[in-house]
């Protein structure tokens, strides 16, 4: 699962306790119900772990490559740097297993995705519907080659290497597939806002879809993190202590997203309007969560702050 004991990081103090009170350690945050004991001045591996390790390993071996390798010819059983040549053969049969699987599934999903919608009628997003199927080819590829990836059986620390680069690609293609799905809903919602009088929808279209990109990029950073073994949970506990610091640097930006929750909800104006405001005159073109645009007479755009806006006449 490329889960490691870092031997070097368990405590060598005999009177050793937990958060609980205990003398038990989680080996490894991908498997948090492996654990071991201090017991006098010596770890050991518990009996519900032994147990534990059994299943997991029959689960993951779906095939047991070794025995079939012992049958291969001896400069396939040869070894370098602690990897078989069988090995090495078997890592290239896997990326192109996920190659194969990234291109098939992106060819199917984009002419499927188009029968279904030109059968439903809907002419919105068929391009970025498309676009979401090499992401998703790619995510469903990496989850089959960690699938297959333990049967190798590499060296622990390579196959902590692999596990490693195989998670974070997984996750950078998941928020390109939510990122094109967020898009999609975008276009979905900005057809939905052309067919009302009001403007309201309008304005709210584009803040809607960068509020649910920055969350899509955010927890995807966080994912990469838990993937690189950060404790993220600590991480979140100094942000929060750091939060008033950052909250008093940050006056200005969250004065002007109160200011555009004010505009949003009080409507003073819309987008295409003519306003006169702050001394500037001219024709709102956005209303962001920061900043108000406007295109004055002599085709120049300004930006206000929306704490300016929300506060003038």
């Amino acid at each position: 699962k490329g889960a490691f004991v870092e031997l070097d990081e368990l405590s060598s103090d005999p009177n050793f306790a937990n958060s609980d009170g205990d003398t038990s350690v989680i080996i490894s945050r991908k498997v948090p119900n492996l654990t071991i004991d201090l017991r006098g001045d010596e770890w050991l591996v518990t009996l519900d772990t032994q147990a534990t390790v059994a299943m997991l390993h029959e689960n993951l071996m779906v095939v047991d490559l070794r025995r079939y390798a012992r049958s291969l010819p001896a400069w396939m059983q040869s070894r370098g740097l602690g990897v078989a040549a069988w090995q090495i053969f078997g890592l290239i049969g896997l990326i192109l297993i996920g190659l194969i699987i990234r291109t098939v599934v992106a060819w199917f999903f984009a002419g499927q995705a188009q029968k279904v919608m030109q059968r439903l009628k809907v002419v919105w997003g068929q391009e970025l519907l498309a676009k979401v199927g090499n992401p998703l080819g790619a995510v469903i590829a990496v989850v089959v080659v960690g699938f297959l990836l333990p049967t190798l059986v590499l060296p622990v620390r390579l196959n902590e290497l692999f596990h490693l680069v195989l998670d974070v690609i997984g996750t950078i293609y998941t928020v390109l597939v939510l990122y094109r799905v967020v898009d999609l809903l975008s276009s979905w919602l900005n057809q939905k806002a052309d067919r009302t009088e009001t403007k309201l929808d309008d304005q709210l279209v584009p803040l809607i879809s960068r509020a649910l990109k920055i969350l899509v990029v955010v927890l995807g950073g966080v994912f990469i993190l838990e993937s690189l073994n950060y404790d993220v949970a600590s991480l979140l506990a100094g942000l929060g202590i750091g939060g008033l610091a950052f909250a008093l640097a940050a006056k200005d930006t969250i004065a002007n997203l109160f200011g555009s929750v004010t505009i949003f909800t009080s409507k003073p104006f819309h987008i295409g309007d003519w306003i006169v405001v702050a001394g500037v005159e001219g024709t709102v073109e956005t209303v962001g969560f920061r900043s108000t645009r406007i295109r004055t007479f002599y085709n120049s755009l300004v930006s206000l702050p929306n704490s300016v806006v929300a506060d003038s006449s």
